[in-house]
């Protein structure tokens, strides 16, 4: 998934008015990335967890307001 080809990457910290450039190993590029990857997959299991949660209630509710069906 990630490529051990990919050159460094060079990025500016500014503090305090001053700029200083730092080089991103690709260990720290792989582990962000998989991180922002991991994130991405948590929160669209959270969105699936959340829709089942609201159809099970969802049925729920219709099953207490219609008492021919069975529990």
């Amino acid at each position: 998934m990630y490529d051990r080809g990919v050159p460094k990457t060079i990025f500016s910290v500014f503090e305090k008015g001053m700029t200083y450039m730092q080089t991103i190993t690709q260990e720290y590029l792989l582990l962000f990335n998989a991180i922002t990857d991991a994130e991405e997959v948590l929160y669209q299991l959270r969105v699936k967890l959340i829709e089942a949660q609201r159809q099970a209630e969802e049925l729920f509710l219709e099953r207490e307001s219609d008492p021919e069906q069975p529990a």
